[in-house]
């Protein structure tokens, strides 16, 4: 299965290829990872912001090539 994840100071986010859940914990409040976040409404926000940073940081690694100078 591949899977992408984002790990920051308070949070790790994880999302898994060909399915439509995944994992958001509070490192903070739950260091054990004992309570995913991932379905919760409250969290939704949060979830949207760290899929974004993920996305942005993916791009950011990315192989770049040129840019055409022109059409074929």
């Amino acid at each position: 299965v591949r899977m992408r994840s984002l790990l920051t100071a308070q949070h790790r986010l994880s999302v898994y290829d060909g399915v439509d859940w995944g994992e958001l914990y509070d490192l903070e409040a739950d260091p054990d990872e004992l309570h995913n976040l991932w379905g919760e409404p409250a969290a939704a926000p949060l979830r949207a912001q760290l899929t974004e940073q993920m996305v942005r940081a993916m791009i950011a690694l990315s192989d770049t090539s040129p840019v055409p100078s022109r059409i074929a």
